[in-house]
């Protein structure tokens, strides 16, 4: 026995020890009283402020007050906090390197909706205290204001008490508003929640805010899901390979190169610079800036169909023609059809899929997720759907803007894709992230980008389309990529082979880079493109007269600021 003695007086210091570290931990700090204000709007929503007067221990550095995970617009008035989440709280966390001072914390939060509506009636449920709070309140008060007066009896239920909370609380009501004060301290982690059910049409729940959020969210993973389900079932292509190829195709066409790439329009003007460097017409630059096209003879059967006719529509009354001009703009339109119509059944898969319906997938994923946010943010009133409406549709045209940026890399003109795309991803980022959708945002502009990629080569192609695109993206590649040596070796071994490749170039967005690598070498006289202003002896030289010539009959013009900037670009070169 006189063994067990000293064993069984240091399990008593132990454990009154652990007593003392747990009442102090419980004791760290204390709410000496704690108001609440509830305001209840017709809506539905509610406004809460809660103020609370602190006692902290010392010692006490960090101490948490929890408000619920749903609280939007939160504003905390104390001396150094943050916030952080803790399963369904929000916890409201001082901090002081030293010691936590005796303060007073304001907490102003709103939440966006506090009533159900059943089939004949309404319940409004509100939570007073919630569990997670780690410390006492000597005193407790908090008012609750309803819309408009009722008759019935707010329910009350604890966490310890239960429904018998409601004989220690001191409740009054009157037009329209409930105030309770607790009778007696409240312990640490006590909850409080109150339930008032009202007649049906007490609460105007026709524009609650977030209404339509699982209607919205069910709506983005459905189209995103049918979007990439009819790529994988009618889009899909093989992995492009660009095969080695170091000269143009014999029987291609360099107008013909964006459609066969990438799906875009045919090209009249590179058709024409193309047809002049095989012998069929000269192009004249004139001093006012017109395009003079002879022909030189006619095209025979040794072009294709869609040459041949579009051809002969440009010069179906006369032999000479200034240019641009009515006939030049009839024969662009239709050397769109033509090419398209006779090139699409040889480029493109039997039973391919249309890219405008992943298109349209993507736009109205980004038309969901937008409804989402803007009826969350707009304030419950009856104009709101004036607002939402325009603005979500304005969401799917911020995506439809946004698909093409990823393939851009494949067009002619960037600039042109990325102008109105810039706009639309500052429209989507600021109007997204303000309702605070998580991870959704980053995964429609994701889904928006992968679209263009997936659209890349304007649909599913056939074999023959295949192979014809990697033989252009080789020629690219070789272009892009060669020594500025070999490409001198090739005009020395053929001197007209800049002028002809160039408009292969120029058609693949390779054609600046492609010229910089000939830098000032001579030039032989090019005999099919001229200029009565100047001739041109360089490379550069005949890249400014050529680049000229397409701009007028693609009819391009740019903004006095471009023009200014390329004028002074071309006085620094030479």
């Amino acid at each position: 026995m006189r063994k067990l003695l000293p064993v069984l007086l240091v399990l008593a210091l132990l454990c009154g020890a652990a007593f003392a570290a747990e009442g102090g931990s419980a004791n760290a700090a204390t709410i000496r009283n704690l108001e609440g204000s509830y305001t209840v709007a017709q809506d539905g929503s509610c406004t809460v402020e809660l103020t609370a007067e602190m006692r902290f221990s010392a010692g006490v550095t960090e101490f948490a007050l929890p408000v619920p995970a749903q609280a939007r617009d939160l504003a905390v008035t104390a001396q150094g906090y943050s916030t952080r989440h803790d399963g369904g709280a929000l916890l409201v966390v001082l901090q002081s390197p030293t010691q936590l001072s005796d303060q007073t914390v304001v907490i102003h939060y709103r939440l966006a909706e506090t009533v159900l509506a059943g089939e004949t009636a309404q319940t409004c449920t509100l939570g007073l205290l919630r569990p997670e709070r780690a410390c006492p309140i000597e005193r407790y008060s908090a008012t609750i204001t309803l819309p408009e007066v009722f008759e019935a009896m707010p329910q009350f239920e604890s966490g310890y008490y239960a429904d018998l909370i409601e004989n220690y609380l001191d409740i009054r009501i009157s037009d329209g508003k409930i105030s309770l004060r607790a009778q007696q301290p409240l312990r640490d982690h006590e909850s409080l929640t109150m339930t008032l059910e009202l007649p049906e049409g007490y609460f105007d729940l026709r524009f609650l805010a977030g209404k339509t959020a699982r209607i919205d969210t069910l709506l983005f993973w459905a189209f995103l899901g049918l979007g990439l389900a009819y790529w994988l079932v009618f889009l899909r292509n093989r992995f492009l390979l660009p095969k080695a190829e170091a000269m143009p195709p014999l029987s291609g066409n360099p107008g013909a190169a964006p459609y066969i790439v990438t799906g875009e329009a045919p090209d009249l003007a590179l058709m024409a610079v193309h047809w002049a460097s095989l012998g069929y017409l000269n192009i004249t630059r004139l001093r006012g800036g017109r395009i003079l096209l002879e022909k030189q003879m006619d095209m025979g059967n040794e072009r294709r169909d869609y040459e041949i006719q579009i051809f002969r529509s440009l010069f179906a009354r006369n032999d000479t023609l200034r240019a641009p001009c009515d006939d030049y703009r009839m024969t662009r339109e239709k050397a769109v059809t033509v090419t398209k119509g006779q090139l699409a059944g040889k480029l493109f898969a039997p039973h391919a899929g249309r890219p405008v319906i992943l298109r349209l997938c993507g736009a109205l994923s980004g038309c969901a997720l937008t409804l989402l946010c803007y009826d969350r943010i707009v304030p419950a009133q009856l104009w709101r759907w004036f607002a939402i409406v325009p603005l979500t549709l304005l969401g799917g045209l911020a995506c439809w803007l946004l698909q093409p940026v990823s393939a851009c890399f494949l067009r002619r003109k960037p600039g042109r894709t990325l102008l109105p795309a810039i706009p639309a991803l500052l429209y989507l980022i600021l109007s997204l992230n303000t309702a605070k959708l998580g991870f959704l945002p980053v995964l429609l502009i994701a889904y928006q980008l992968l679209i263009g990629l997936i659209l890349a080569l304007g649909g599913k192609r056939s074999s023959s389309g295949l192979r014809q695109a990697e033989e252009l993206l080789g020629l690219r590649r070789h272009l892009l990529l060669s020594k500025p040596e070999s490409l001198r070796q090739l005009l020395e071994d053929d001197p007209l082979y800049f002028y002809r490749t160039l408009p292969y170039a120029d058609a693949l967005r390779v054609g600046g880079r492609f010229t910089k690598k000939f830098g000032a070498a001579p030039l032989e006289p090019c005999a099919w493109l001229r200029s009565e202003h100047r001739t041109p002896e360089t490379a550069q030289d005949y890249a400014r007269l050529y680049q000229a010539v397409l701009d007028t009959l693609r009819e391009q013009t740019d903004t006095p600021l471009i023009n200014l900037l390329r004028n002074l670009i071309h006085r620094r070169q030479k």
